[in-house]
């Protein structure tokens, strides 16, 4: 199992999506957060098993929710830098990217 971390970033994200859906109905954020974990823990144990979508970036769909985990494996760790949403390419996660690894 590996372990698996959010960016800032993209816990920013998680939370805006959580809010947005705690808004639409009742329950709706709790069920999101509900698909987050279990996405999560499938991540942790086989970090590999979604696609490339750009580069290092790999995309774990959510099922019941529009967002996806963009994630890269360093080391012994899963590194969740976005929660996009579907509409939203990889592009701009590699363009976020190479302007915070750039900076630091």
């Amino acid at each position: 199992m590996k372990n698996v971390r959010f960016d800032p970033l993209a816990e920013h994200e998680l939370a805006g999506a959580v809010g947005y859906y705690d808004d639409k109905g009742p329950g709706l954020g709790d069920g999101l957060l509900t698909e987050v974990s279990t996405a999560l823990h499938q991540l942790s144990g086989a970090p590999f098993s979604c696609p490339v979508v750009y580069g290092e970036l790999r995309r774990k769909p959510l099922f019941r929710f529009p967002y996806s985990f963009i994630y890269r494996i360093v080391n012994h760790e899963v590194q969740i830098v976005a929660v996009m949403h579907r509409r939203r390419g990889p592009v701009y996660v590699a363009e976020r990217l190479r302007g915070v690894d750039s900076d630091g």
